[in-house]
């Protein structure tokens, strides 16, 4: 084994980062993290190359002082094993194993983690247009903005960001040690150019979220996704009905395009997540809407409450539920409602700037896409600049839960939803929680403490998991 010699798999995913590597193998969807003397090893495998190489190259760049020629053998040799046997390496001489199915999920937290360890963007998003050719009720993008109208359209197209300044973007975010990308819009394959910009963040060893509403998808093109680094695609639906589905978006036809993308794309391996906001029209039938993702090989992910629009404008407060409904929505997904268990007065209130940065389609640099408070724009500076000395950043890095503003002078134990963005977008202060946060909180509370709720139900509002409160989609 000495010396044979051994190169990295094709499938990874990864990046250098403070002398470490992040690492998501695409072939086995796992997550790694190596320190400086595993990067370096892993690193010098890039090319073929034995162990005594890699030994030899080690030596060269540390001093070993307090470990044997023979024990860093030894110690390397067991290392590229565990390489060999995660499947992050091979054998030269062996063909490259195929790529598998990447699910964001399964390593979601770590990324997390590390981000906000080593402060970095681990996640980012870029929104690359506002354009779409729906017309979804309670979208969050005034209609203007959306509008597919001629002159309308130019005048969006003068502001939005370049093919070359979205690449320039990833090009930055890589160079920051960014391993998740969310591109996002309006809707993304209304862009002519968007099969290009995934095939470059693919090329830039990026894992890919896609929010789309799906109905431009054809099987070609779904056919080409899933040969790229697609770690998830969000699908927009509103109901298991679908003239409801068709009403809310104002398309007719819309519900049949969306739910068979959702159908292919699950059948040739990518991650599909349907997502439902709850609205008046829907909330009883939330369960039917889970088991139709379900049947489509989907899972399901829900989102309240509906906010104001960009422009501070609520009149999509009208699609937010009232105290009965809410109640009923409660007892259908509670899993979804579920009380987070109490932070610590110095815990932070979110990782916005901290672990991840958003991009609009004008270049605007934000904490994340709900918190519309820009730090700078990409067009006046680097990314990474703005990332380290933005005084917006500093702040929102420094604030703690013991921060917040009580709302009406009564302190909640904790909060279902709490956003600083939705803070800022519907009271003006992004310290002081939004009504419809409390208002929700209350809600779960309400129903948390009614001893003739059943145990079941109170057990999944209690014990909060995996289904984390949303209140974008």
């Amino acid at each position: 084994m000495s010396n044979d010699l051994f190169v990295q798999e094709t499938h990874l995913i990864y990046r250098l980062v403070s002398d470490e590597t992040l690492l998501v193998n695409s072939i086995s969807n796992k997550w790694y993290r190596f320190n400086q003397v595993g990067a370096l090893i892993f690193e010098h495998l890039k090319e073929p190359s034995s162990i005594k190489q890699v030994v030899d190259k080690l030596s060269d760049e540390f001093a070993f002082d307090e470990v044997s020629p023979e024990e860093l053998f030894a110690d390397v040799s067991e290392f590229v094993q565990y390489l060999l046997e995660e499947r992050v390496i091979r054998p030269e001489s062996r063909p490259a194993a195929p790529k598998g199915f990447i699910r964001v999920d399964d390593w979601r937290d770590e990324l997390d983690a590390v981000g906000i360890e080593l402060g970095i963007p681990t996640w980012a998003k870029i929104e690359l247009s506002t354009a779409c050719h729906l017309h979804c009720a309670h979208c969050y993008i005034p209609a203007p903005e959306r509008s597919l109208k001629r002159e309308l359209k130019v005048v969006r197209q003068e502001k939005e960001l370049s093919d070359d300044e979205i690449y320039s973007i990833m090009d930055q975010l890589a160079d920051m040690g960014c391993l998740l990308l969310t591109l996002t819009g309006g809707e993304i394959f209304l862009k002519k150019s968007i099969f290009d910009i995934i095939r470059y963040a693919h090329e830039r060893g990026f894992v890919l979220e896609l929010f789309t509403s799906a109905t431009p998808l054809t099987p070609d093109k779904i056919s080409a996704l899933a040969e790229l680094n697609i770690g998830r695609v969000q699908v927009s639906v509103y109901s298991h009905d679908a003239k409801i589905h068709d009403d809310f978006t104002g398309s007719a036809g819309s519900w049949a395009r969306s739910v068979s993308a959702i159908r292919l794309m699950a059948e040739m391996g990518l991650h599909v997540e349907l997502v439902c906001s709850i609205v008046p029209d829907n909330y009883q039938d939330l369960i039917r809407i889970r088991e139709l993702a379900e049947s489509l090989g989907a899972s399901c992910s829900y989102g309240y409450p509906i906010t104001a629009r960009t422009d501070g404008n609520p009149d999509t407060h009208s699609l937010r539920l009232n105290k009965e409904e809410l109640r009923h929505a409660i007892f259908a997904v509670p899993n979804f409602f579920a009380m987070p268990e109490p932070k610590a007065k110095t815990a932070r209130i979110c990782p916005a700037a901290v672990n991840m940065c958003s991009i609009t389609s004008s270049g605007d640099i934000l904490p994340c896409s709900q918190f519309n408070l820009p730090a700078g724009n990409v067009r006046d500076g680097q990314l990474a600049e703005v990332w380290r000395n933005s005084p917006i950043f500093s702040k929102l890095r420094s604030l703690r839960m013991e921060d917040l503003k009580s709302p009406d002078g009564a302190e909640l134990p904790g909060y279902v939803g709490l956003c600083p963005g939705l803070n800022l977008l519907e009271e003006g202060d992004f310290l002081t929680p939004a009504a419809i946060t409390v208002e929700t909180t209350r809600a779960v509370m309400d129903v948390i403490e009614d001893p003739s709720v059943d145990e079941e139900i109170h057990y999944r509002l209690t014990h909060p998991d995996e289904t984390r409160m949303r209140s974008e989609s």
